[in-house]
């Protein structure tokens, strides 16, 4: 007799990003000299979760009995007028004056991208993903009942535009929708992050095809804070909705997780914007359902902690000093990983920004078993390898890029 429902029956996350992440954890407890390149979080010089003082200083000035109590379920006024202004910064004005909005709290970026999936994808529906992309959008997909297409992401180490076009017009006239998840900027895994030409170009793609079919773009912003050098350049390509015509849909999935550093305290939202405020209020309507059948209401901790900084200037001019000190450290390793790579003939994928780069492999589970062998963990993905180097420290990465440069040319000898 079969318990499971039909759908789900089959389901298996096997050995994911976090199963492989733990296994390093383990192998580093017994060797120090293991290098853990797993880990999808910041991490200081001798391996530490780095901790945003400035947050924990904030955490410390809030009165208990706010994270405490049920918070609503789409976080409150408070909250969302305080990630709008976080997350837009100079471009709320131009947004405000341009969209309709709406904001759910959610629990991380991740819980954004359920409440859209769950509520615009479903049986027969395919959603558009570049050839290589963060492993849990699949699973995700999978979970609603719907499969996905991918485009080739790059053309000679640039935004592959054509296969974008051609894929998304593909899925609009075979499925009379299109639903498009986009990871910028420090895209996860690669680090690439799109020119304001390439946002704009996709941009306009989508909203020519929205003239003709409901389109979704899910714009997952996971690692906005890590790019650029201020906030404002961080926001400019936000100025290119304005371009916007149709009345398609943008989702933006923001993380806590990654802003702040509270991975385990699961902040995030969901912002939708679109020109039809009838798109919006069902939005609103449909994912505060979801949301309120799923888990509830989010944590009220990360959403006390945004609501705080947010309405305290000296603490969010703190935790701004931080994170350009965060920023510049990530950007050292970033550097010389490039530069190192670049030296040793390692070829990765164009890296501009964020915690990963990646490596285009033709064998990456035996390349990963390797490396392991020498205490050194990566994850395997389809046909790459990617490294974390947010998780690492500049001293490392030698080693690190000598090894995946001999692993990668054992294995591919051995295959021939």
């Amino acid at each position: 007799m079969d318990y499971a429902n039909i759908k789900t029956r089959k389901y298996d996350l096997g050995e994911d990003i976090l199963a492989l992440g733990a296994k390093a954890k383990k192998a580093k407890l017994e060797a120090n000299e293991t290098i853990n390149a797993t880990i999808g979080a910041m991490m200081d010089d001798v391996g530490q979760l780095y901790e945003f003082k400035s947050i924990s200083n904030v955490f410390g000035r809030i009165d208990n009995k706010t994270y405490r109590a049920y918070p609503s379920i789409d976080g409150g006024p408070v909250f969302k007028d305080a990630i709008k202004r976080f997350v837009f910064q100079n471009q709320l004005k131009l947004v405000e004056d341009n969209f309709e909005s709406m904001v759910c709290a959610t629990p991380g970026a991740s819980g954004a991208l359920y409440l859209v999936l769950s509520n615009y994808v479903t049986d027969g529906d395919m959603v558009l993903l570049p050839h290589i992309h963060w492993s849990n959008y699949k699973e995700m997909i999978k979970s609603v009942g719907a499969t996905y297409q991918t485009y080739q992401m790059f053309k000679e180490n640039e935004f592959n535009l054509d296969d974008f076009k051609q894929k998304a017009t593909m899925i609009a006239e075979i499925t009379k929708k299109l639903v498009v998840i986009l990871n910028d900027p420090a895209h996860n895994p690669t680090g690439y992050s799109l020119s304001k030409k390439e946002f704009k170009t996709i941009i306009q793609t989508l909203d020519d095809l929205s003239l003709k079919v409901p389109v979704i773009l899910i714009y997952d912003v996971a690692y906005i804070d890590y790019f650029g050098k201020t906030m404002e350049e961080s926001r400019e390509k936000f100025a290119i909705l304005e371009t916007i015509k149709s009345n398609m849909i943008t989702a933006i999935a923001f993380s806590g997780s990654k802003t702040f550093g509270l991975y385990g305290f699961r902040l995030g939202a969901l912002i939708g914007l679109s020109r039809s405020k009838h798109l919006i209020d069902e939005m609103s309507r449909i994912t505060t359902f979801k949301a309120r059948a799923t888990w509830s209401c989010s944590p009220a901790t990360g959403i006390s902690i945004m609501n705080h900084l947010m309405n305290h200037e000296l603490d969010y001019e703190d935790y701004l000093n931080e994170l350009s000190y965060v920023k510049e450290t990530l950007n050292k390793r970033g550097t010389e990983f490039v530069k190192i790579a670049l030296m040793s003939e390692l070829s990765i994928y164009p890296y501009k920004d964020g915690f990963f780069v990646t490596i285009p492999v033709e064998n990456p589970v035996e390349i990963y078993e390797d490396l392991a062998n020498q205490h050194v963990f990566v994850i395997p993905l389809d046909k790459a390898i990617r490294v974390a180097i947010s998780s690492i420290c500049e001293k490392e990465i030698p080693r690190l890029v000598q090894a995946l440069k001999n692993s990668i040319e054992k294995i591919d000898s051995y295959n021939e």
